[in-house]
């Protein structure tokens, strides 16, 4: 699920954020503060909410790419590496290109099998 250190610190990130927000609905109810607590709570049940929608959504990413990386027409582990190589070099652009001359892959295709390259 977790596929890079960046999407680990987005989902730390919305962590922190949640656990803040709520911490503040906390203290200002204790405070005898009714609206600083309830815009506490509500955004932080509202961030918890986005954040299981990112993860649901990441999961149905990964699901997709590892159903891609098995249906890529004519694509050797040749092209695996030439593609690995270039993502490694920021070059993802002309792998797509590339990747669309060797086995005839609509941009769309083309652009997923990339994407579903782990470089």
């Amino acid at each position: 699920m977790l596929k890079n250190k960046k999407q680990i610190m987005k989902y730390i990130g919305y962590f922190i954020l949640i656990v803040i927000l709520i911490v503040y609905g906390i203290v200002m109810l204790q405070r005898q503060d009714e609206v600083g607590g309830i815009v506490g709570f509500g955004f932080g049940i509202f961030l918890l909410v986005a954040w299981m929608y990112n993860i649901r959504d990441d999961m149905i990413e990964a699901k997709k790419r590892k159903e891609l990386q098995g249906k890529a027409p004519k694509a050797t582990e040749e092209l695996a590496e030439q593609v690995r190589v270039m993502k490694k070099n920021n070059q993802e652009i002309q792998a797509i290109k590339l990747v669309r001359e060797q086995t005839g892959m609509s941009l769309y295709d083309a652009t997923n099998y990339v994407e579903s390259i782990d470089s």
